[in-house]
């Protein structure tokens, strides 16, 4: 588990942003501190602040939309489809923001408070809201020191998608406590603090058999893998055909709870693939889960034009 959380944590060094931001209100404000400190230990990444107060709800609704816009094109082939979006800890730790010392102020409140509704509301046959679920979860399911969800909440979001799929299937998911991890998240090392962060780990327990394809890396061979495949058993209590993950490091922290829904699988992490390569994937598949990070929505390659019209020619040459 600590070799697979190991090459996923945001890397501060590719997070520097501009003096200033103009908000979405017209001003123009200071950027975000790297990191924002919240009570008890929570610390947030800074750079989601400004994307908070420069955006409002305008190019994050947009590229909701877009996502959704490939989840169609997706789902009028035939296949199975599920997006999500997976949340900024904004709006799962919430109570450990410091609102009065918001680097935006009003500003950044209007903005979490608008993406917040879209997370936890919007409205499509294939969106899996999962925000309100973490948010309401008493267990840690966020790290303190990083950007990203712990195992524990990357089980939350592993049980929703089965369900999504198959209520009788999403009560199949059970997951026990493993061992405690402790690490230095990112956030944490560039205030210059050592100490480590205990996390707690969820490991599935509901009796389904993980095995990697031939030819596929294994998630204990490298720090992160962005291509793996694999196979679960028994057949029986898995989804059924074959499923494609497109996604980032939420997903692949998820991998250990998701591949046991799943009996055949393969996870592609989006932005390390070209788009012919990805097309030819989706053609392949009878499911199709589609995930992104929050803070990369307006910036994400699956949120573009050019990336749904692809996948749309590829699905329409192999009909």
């Amino acid at each position: 588990m600590a070799a697979l959380l190991a090459g996923v944590l945001l890397p501060l060094s590719a997070t520097a942003a501009d003096d200033t931001i103009v908000g979405s209100d017209g001003n123009t404000y200071p950027a975000a501190p790297a990191v924002v400190e919240g009570e008890n230990g929570e610390l947030f990444w800074g750079r989601a602040f400004d994307l908070f107060c420069a955006d409002g709800a305008g190019n994050f609704a947009h590229s909701y939309a877009q996502l959704a816009q490939l989840a169609k094109v997706i789902r009028s082939s035939g296949r199975r489809v599920v997006f999500v979006v997976a949340p900024d800890k904004v709006h799962v730790s919430g109570e450990n923001l410091a609102r009065a010392d918001l680097p935006h102020g009003r500003c950044d409140r209007r903005g979490i408070r608008k993406h917040g509704r879209l997370l936890r509301s919007y409205d499509d046959p294939s969106h899996l809201a999962i925000t309100g679920v973490l948010d309401k979860d008493p267990r840690k399911v966020f790290w303190k020191t990083d950007t990203h969800w712990t195992t524990v909440g990357a089980s939350v979001f592993a049980k929703g998608l089965a369900t999504a799929l198959d209520p009788d299937l999403g009560a199949r998911q059970k997951y026990r406590a493993g061992k405690n991890v402790r690490a230095l998240g990112p956030l944490a090392a560039s205030l210059g603090r050592t100490k480590k962060e205990t996390l707690p780990t969820a490991l599935p327990a509901g009796g389904v058999t993980v095995t990697t394809a031939p030819g596929s890396e294994d998630l204990d061979d490298a720090p992160y893998v962005v291509d793996h495949s694999w196979t679960s058993t028994p057949a029986s209590a898995t989804w059924p055909g074959r499923t494609l993950l497109l996604g980032d490091s939420f997903m692949f922290i998820a991998l250990p709870t998701v591949r046991p829904i799943f009996h055949r699988g393969r996870f592609m992490w989006v932005g390390h693939h070209d788009q012919d390569v990805i097309d030819k994937a989706v053609v392949r598949a009878d499911t199709v889960v589609l995930e992104v990070a929050q803070f990369f929505l307006t910036a994400s390659t699956m949120t573009q034009d050019s990336f749904w019209k692809s996948v749309r020619r590829a699905l329409r040459a192999a009909e």
